[in-house]
């Protein structure tokens, strides 16, 4: 038996989801794939060194380790928003990946949390994506200065395409440290 409520409510969700991406890789929708940009894309994935997720819900990292199988890429998980500025500092990720409903310490705090230790000096900068429970969550994420919001369901193909401006953005930031005269292309 088909409930189209919630067919309806699902394929919402996607399409926000998919415009969400669109504007946040600077792209427009259109039918054909640019095969460079998919390449470029492809090549940046790879270079993705440290991912940590903090989820409850064993199907969001699950969804998030599945997103990211490549050589070299590895993904950190924890249960608790308490334990993420810790873990933030031992392994110094490229990329957080926050839910937004994590235990009684959410993906909103935490992201809070460590925008707060990074403007004091004690931790390095956060790429920080949040996974929304609905697109009307997205006024708190502004708040909590994250750099890009998901709303969930979401799949692990949508995850690496949000994944590759913000670790775009990384690799430029660490090719400016490693040489700060050489200028950084992206």
């Amino acid at each position: 038996r088909l409930d189209c409520g919630a067919f309806l409510r699902r394929t919402g969700a996607v399409q926000a989801g998919r415009r969400q991406l669109l504007e946040a890789l600077g792209l427009r929708e259109r039918k054909g794939l640019d095969p460079g940009a998919v390449g470029e894309a492809a090549e940046r994935l790879e270079q993705v060194g440290i991912i940590l997720v903090a989820a409850e819900a064993k199907w969001v990292r699950d969804q998030v380790r599945s997103a990211f199988v490549g050589p070299g890429q590895e993904v950190v998980e924890v249960t608790r928003g308490q334990d993420v500025r810790n873990t933030f500092a031992e392994i110094e990720p490229e990329l957080v990946v926050l839910d937004l409903q994590i235990g009684n310490m959410g993906g909103v705090a935490v992201a809070i949390d460590l925008r707060l230790e990074e403007s004091g000096g004690r931790l390095p900068h956060a790429r920080i994506l949040l996974l929304l429970d609905r697109r009307d969550d997205a006024f708190i994420a502004r708040r909590a200065d994250v750099d890009l919001t998901l709303v969930k369901p979401v799949d692990a193909g949508v995850l690496r395409r949000a994944a590759v401006p913000l670790l775009a953005a990384a690799a430029a930031e660490a090719a400016e440290l490693a040489d700060p005269d050489e200028p950084a292309t992206n």
